[in-house]
């Protein structure tokens, strides 16, 4: 873990999700950011897979995907997967 410069700031953002007064300064990202990492898968092959579920997004014929449009699409499909969980 030592080798993962983006660990510290993981468990700084995880702390703030759980509402432990920590120094947020450090992480730099808006409250908005830092909610959606709520979402975020963290282990390999939780990232692995979401990769391979979204590839497509990104491909030369996506030319009207806007950064709204990408937003409301990862809500729908985290939405879907937790419904389909329950």
């Amino acid at each position: 873990m030592k080798k993962n410069k983006g660990f510290e700031k993981i468990k700084t953002i995880n702390a703030i999700i759980n509402g432990i007064d920590v120094n947020s300064s450090d992480v730099n990202l808006s409250p908005e950011e830092i909610s959606a990492f709520k979402w975020a898968p963290i282990t390999t092959c939780d990232v692995e897979r979401s990769f391979s579920k979204h590839k497509f997004i990104l491909n030369d014929r996506r030319y009207s995907f806007s950064e709204s449009h990408l937003k409301q699409y990862f809500i729908v499909n985290v939405n879907k997967d937790f419904l389909r969980n329950c």
